[in-house]
This record gives C-alpha cells, sequence and structure tokens, in this order.
C-alpha cells in the first residue's frame, strides 16, 4: 500500500485537499488501481466516526450528500452506472463517514472482484457489525468485537478462516474444498451451509448453532457434534465437555435481526426486503428500473431515510416516502 496515496485520500474525505491535491486526487480517480488505500482510509476514518461523541459538531462532521456530489465533480462522473471499483469505494465513504453504517456500495458494472481482492487479511475489533464477503462469495456478519483471519484467495483443498468473537456464516456450497472455522481448539468443517459462531475468550466456551445445512465440529480428531438446522452446540473450554440441545436459532441470531444485507439484488428484490423490514408497501412509477442490480449492506437498524437515499443514489432513481408506501420512480441503472 502506498501510504503517501492513502493520505492524500484522507485529506481528501476531510477536505482539507489543497488546489494541488485535489487535481492530484482527480487524476488518481480516473487512472483507478488504488482501492487498497481506499479499503484502508474508509475503515480508519469509520472507526474514528463512530466512536466519536453523539451530536458531535466538529468541523469533521460529514455531510453524505455534499461529499458525493463533489466526488462526482471531482472525478467527471455523469452516470452512475460506469463507476470504477475506486468511485464506489468513494460513495460508500461518503455514506459510511455520514453515520450510516453501510459497508460496501457496488453498482452492477462495477469490477467487484477488485474490491474483494483489496480486503485485509484481518478485520479487526469495531464498534459496529461488520460485513464481509469472502473470495469464494461466501458471506460473514461479524458481531460487535470480533474479528476474522481469513486469506485474499483461498488456495488448496480447503477453504480456512480464524475467528474470534461472535459470527453468522453463509458459506457458498463447494463439495471440493471444505470450508474451516478455527475457534482457538475447536474447528466447524461445512460444505455450504448457514450457522453462527461465539467464541469470546472471555465467556471461556465457543458456541456453534446452524441455520440451515449441517456442519460439524471437532477438537482435533475428535468429533464432537454434527448439527443440523436448530441444534447448537456448546463446548466448555475449561472444562473439556460439551453439550448439544436442540434451540430456536432464530432467537440466538436476534443480534442481527435489524440488519439489511443486499447483496447482488434487483431493485425490485431489494424494495421488498425494505418493505418488510420497515413495514412499508412499494410502488414502482416506473418499471424500467426493476431490475437494476447492485450490492448494498446496511447494519444496525439505519434509518428508513438513509436506506432510501443511499439506494436512490446508486440505482439512478428518485425514493419516496409517502404516507405507508415508498414510491420508486427513475429510469435506474440503464
Amino acid at each position: 500500500m502506498d501510504k503517501c496515496i492513502a493520505e492524500l485520500f484522507r485529506r481528501f474525505i476531510e477536505n482539507k485537499c489543497s488546489a494541488s491535491e485535489l487535481r492530484q486526487v482527480e487524476e488518481l480517480l480516473k487512472d483507478g488501481g488504488h482501492n487498497e488505500e481506499w479499503a484502508t482510509v474508509l475503515e480508519e476514518l469509520a472507526v474514528e466516526h463512530f466512536l466519536s461523541p453523539p451530536g458531535d459538531s466538529s468541523p469533521n462532521t460529514f455531510d453524505q450528500k455534499k461529499l458525493l456530489a463533489r466526488i462526482q465533480r471531482s472525478a467527471g462522473i455523469t452516470t452512475r452506472k460506469r463507476w470504477s471499483a475506486n468511485l464506489a469505494w468513494t460513495a460508500a465513504a461518503c455514506l459510511l463517514l455520514a453515520g450510516a453504517a453501510l459497508l460496501f456500495v457496488v453498482p452492477k458494472n462495477s469490477r467487484r472482484s477488485n474490491i474483494i481482492a483489496s480486503s485485509p487479511k484481518a478485520i479487526q475489533k469495531s464498534a459496529n457489525h461488520k460485513y464481509l464477503k469472502l473470495a469464494d462469495g461466501s458471506k460473514v456478519l461479524l458481531n460487535d468485537s470480533s474479528f476474522l483471519t481469513y486469506p485474499e484467495a483461498f488456495s488448496g483443498n480447503t477453504r480456512e478462516v480464524t475467528l474470534t468473537g461472535e459470527a453468522f456464516f453463509d458459506i457458498q456450497h463447494d463439495p471440493k474444498h471444505p470450508f474451516i472455522i478455527h475457534t482457538g481448539e475447536l474447528t466447524t468443517t461445512v460444505l455450504g451451509t448457514a450457522f453462527n459462531i461465539k467464541a469470546f475468550k472471555k465467556d471461556h466456551k465457543v458456541t456453534v448453532t446452524v441455520t440451515r445445512g449441517k456442519v460439524r465440529v471437532q477438537k482435533g480428531e475428535q468429533l464432537l457434534a454434527v448439527l443440523t438446522p436448530d441444534q447448537q452446540v456448546i463446548y466448555d473450554i475449561p472444562a473439556a465437555r460439551h453439550i448439544q440441545e436442540a434451540v430456536n436459532a432464530d432467537k440466538i441470531l436476534s443480534w442481527k435481526e435489524y440488519d439489511l444485507i443486499l447483496d447482488d439484488v434487483t431493485l425490485e428484490e431489494a424494495a421488498m426486503k425494505i418493505g418488510k423490514q420497515y413495514g412499508k408497501k412499494i410502488r414502482f412509477v416506473n418499471g424500467n428500473a426493476k431490475d437494476c442490480r447492485f450490492s448494498a449492506s446496511f447494519l444496525n437498524r439505519n434509518t428508513l431515510d438513509q436506506v432510501l437515499t443511499v439506494v436512490g443514489q446508486i440505482t439512478n432513481t428518485t425514493i419516496e416516502l409517502k404516507k405507508d408506501v415508498i414510491e420508486i420512480d427513475g429510469p435506474g441503472c440503464q
């Protein structure tokens, strides 16, 4: 990573660039190829902002609309559908730093693989949830104060990661390459399924809960459990013993109930999810926008206004709440 470029991007996002620095940023945006620097700066600034006191009115408070407009003007953006991976990260920056827990924004034609490849090998502890999409397409939602160590690309006969804390996994099916999660002495092995692992060091135990599919939990060569939906195993580390039981997996996963994950969905699919999440009806004024495909993540219950603003900006639509109906108009990602 080029630290000079990263610092320049930080100054740009914080609106501290000189005229010559602004011209340099414009050239870098047009040239592309600096996803790692963008990702690092966004992560640092997002954490700093989230940890700032509520109601902070300091000069570094971010206005998402003004920042997005400034970035679009600087980069010469005229249509959202032609955003590059770097500009998608830029949009994510203005939204992250405005206080929304938006983890990524990727219009359909962006080079998503570049963004994934730029992910760090470890997502460190944070004050808020983190949503990850790994190189194989698997999805991970990290709970507060948790982190995951993972490779930029999986190789060999297995896909292996290490978890500290709590995370929900939705694993891409690949029978030839089992997915293995390491949590201290335990390993959880799956082929393609959805499940939750809780392994905070302070708790001195590991809990695995399955919502879909089947997982195998082991300590070394010792098989502890084979779990199917609504089953859970709790391993007591000091006592070196485990308990397997039937549970209501939905209750176990209540920590993620307010998160809204829109991963490679059409605007129509996204609208249905948003309507269900916030208890609103949906009406498309222009049906042409329904097929616009994008990805975005809203974590920790963003307001409906924030969600509609972001989705409207990245899909080239106007989205308004009229009484209890979300009305969607505009050409969409054509």
